[in-house]
């Protein structure tokens, strides 16, 4: 995903760490930047991520009246970017090792 991020202009990645209220119009989420860890309020307009899901996205800070907050990052539907669900990672890393495992030893010399 660093690779598309880095392809992508105004795009970073996250991960949902918390997701507090599911609306019919979206999602409010505490979200945690990957380069700098800072955690930040969010609110997920139409888009439903699930806690532990690894985003790229872009969006806006703003106001967020539902908790005085005014550091709330705003993530419009064409703002997700892209998407990894709960454990995608994990599974990636468990089928690599698998795939090394079973791969034939070259012969030495």
């Amino acid at each position: 995903m660093k690779e598309l991020a880095a392809r992508t202009p105004n795009s970073a990645i996250a991960q949902v760490r918390t997701v507090y209220q599911r609306a019919r119009r979206g999602t409010k989420a505490v979200i945690v930047w990957q380069e700098t860890r800072y955690a930040q309020d969010s609110w997920f307009k139409g888009v439903f991520p699930a806690a532990g899901s690894t985003v790229l996205l872009r969006g806006s800070t703003g106001w967020g009246p539902h908790n005085r907050n005014p550091h709330v990052f705003y993530i419009n539907p064409g703002d997700l970017l892209f998407l990894l669900r709960p454990g995608t990672s994990a599974a990636r890393r468990r089928h690599e090792k698998r795939v090394a495992r079973a791969a034939p030893s070259r012969p030495q010399g």
